[in-house]
């Protein structure tokens, strides 16, 4: 039984914008992707607290990977692993405009700090953010870092500052109501070497003094180049250009056969064998004969 998942999410479900702010002294990089968190919410059929966990991390990596436009199809996968009950936590992302994504468990609600405030942190816990870029090259580039807060946001741009030297400021917010994602954004001011001390604390000023980010994206309509200009107001800023994204997974038969292969070892089975994807829920059945046929192939 096939999931339609793989082509069911075609249109445009998240836009990043990139623009120069204060001159060039920082490059910002801001998100928005309601449906694309919304979609992801009903597709594996998130908690409030996994959908704003999931929500971060993508948004995250959709940050990342237009960040890293260095190759025709740079791909990043963000991998947070923590002893919390949401467990672990992947969003991959691709430069060209795709995404998909997955947490452990989806179930996973945490009592929450107060109205409409999920406890993120206490759903994720202590461990670990991995990071792999894949930029074209030989080999991937791979970070990881300890845990900060288990809030997401706090934790990529601790990685930036640890792993790649780039001070960074990073805000991440996914709101709700009564069950159904209404707002989702992000925003990223990343300084550049020569950064005078006085733009940073003007920057570190404007991030303290944000309202509720998912909020402000609410109030905005999800206009991400209003809330860029609500941010930056006052300072010199140059549009750089734009990326849509959109959910999509790279999944397909010939990958969940070899999985299934290594899975049994060449061992016989007399039954139907489901693999079923982590990331789009897409199911692949495989009968009996056919995997005796997959193993015959695999041994000559």
């Amino acid at each position: 039984m096939r999931n339609e998942s793989n082509e069911a999410a075609q249109a445009p479900q998240a836009l990043v914008v990139r623009a120069l702010v204060g001159g060039e002294e920082a490059r910002l990089l801001a998100v928005e992707a309601r449906e694309l968190v919304a979609h992801l919410k009903a597709l594996h059929r998130l908690s409030g607290t996994a959908t704003a966990a999931l929500g971060r991390l993508s948004m995250a990596s959709l940050l990342m990977a237009d960040d890293m436009k260095k190759s025709r199809r740079a791909r990043v996968t963000l991998s947070v692993d923590g002893d919390g009950p949401l467990g672990k936590i992947v969003a991959d992302a691709e430069s060209e405009g795709v995404m998909r994504g997955f947490v452990a468990n989806p179930s996973a609600e945490p009592e929450p700090k107060g109205p409409g405030k999920w406890n993120v942190a206490a759903a994720v816990g202590s461990g670990t953010l991995s990071v792999i870029k894949d930029l074209g090259l030989k080999e991937p580039v791979r970070g990881q870092v300890p845990l900060r807060s288990g809030e997401i946001a706090e934790d990529v741009a601790a990685y930036y500052v640890r792993s790649e030297q780039t001070r960074t400021a990073l805000a991440l917010g996914v709101l709700e109501h009564e069950g159904v994602v209404v707002a989702a954004g992000g925003l990223m001011v990343q300084l550049f070497p020569d950064t005078t001390e006085a733009f940073a604390d003007e920057v570190e000023r404007r991030f303290r003094s944000l309202p509720q980010l998912s909020g402000l994206f609410l109030q905005e309509e999800g206009n991400v180049r209003r809330v860029v200009e609500r941010f930056a107001s006052g300072l010199d800023l140059y549009w750089l250009g734009r990326q849509e994204y959109r959910f999509g997974c790279r999944c397909d038969r010939d990958v969940a056969s070899a999985g299934l292969m290594a899975a049994l070892g060449g061992e016989s089975v007399d039954e139907s064998q489901e693999v079923r994807c982590h990331f789009c829920n897409t199911s692949y059945l495989f009968s009996p004969d056919e995997i005796a046929d997959l193993q015959r192939r695999q041994r000559s």
